[in-house]
């Protein structure tokens, strides 16, 4: 391996290198969360939303943190529906 040390080579593929302590991350605002809601009642994609968060609001959340949240959003209008 060109005498690359073995614990080199694993520092470097890490995916916190180069900083094994990054910043954590902000919580999502309450409006963040409803304007997420509020595209999952328009009939938005999930990767619509994170979309419009990232173009039109400047917020960086993951895709799958958006995904998450429209299962619970889902599973939550499956909840209140009544049986039929």
């Amino acid at each position: 391996m060109a005498g690359i040390p073995l614990w080199l080579l694993k520092q470097i593929l890490n995916p916190r290198f180069p900083d094994s302590e990054p910043q954590p991350r902000l919580p999502m605002t309450e409006d963040t969360y409803l304007k997420i809601k509020a595209d999952y009642l328009r009939g938005l994609t999930a990767t619509e939303s994170w979309r419009s968060l990232l173009d039109e609001h400047n917020a960086w959340f993951t895709l799958t943190t958006i995904t998450k949240l429209y299962i619970s959003f889902a599973q939550d209008a499956d909840t209140l529906r009544p049986e039929l």
